[in-house]
């Protein structure tokens, strides 16, 4: 089950959008690696939003937030508020709203 701690403590290696516009089948490509190299890349399937702002201030995720509102999911990767059960769209650094999410590989 992919949950936050499947991105905590881990750094990103790589954040992918890809658009289809022909029947909105966005989605997001995730890669994150962790402290012995091991890196696994989840795919964000119908992606409805998304914003990414990063300082580069830090190379792990230490904060993860994810919530399930119906059958839309938020992911952010560095939440101002951790414990929050809200979607902080203005507040959150890195995050997603989509509707499902898989991993899609595991390389070491």
């Amino acid at each position: 089950m992919i949950n936050p701690l499947s991105f905590r403590d881990k750094i990103i290696t790589g954040i992918s959008i890809r658009y289809i516009w022909d029947g909105s089948l966005h989605y997001a490509l995730i890669s994150v690696s962790n402290s012995i190299g091991e890196e696994q890349t989840y795919k964000l399937s119908g992606l409805l939003e998304y914003s990414v702002y990063d300082d580069f201030g830090t190379m792990y995720v230490s904060q993860v937030k994810m919530l399930k509102f119906g059958s839309q999911i938020y992911l952010s990767l560095d939440p101002n508020d951790e414990l929050s059960e809200i979607a902080d769209y203005d507040k959150d650094n890195i995050w997603f709203q989509f509707t499902d999410i898989e991993l899609c590989s595991l390389h070491s």
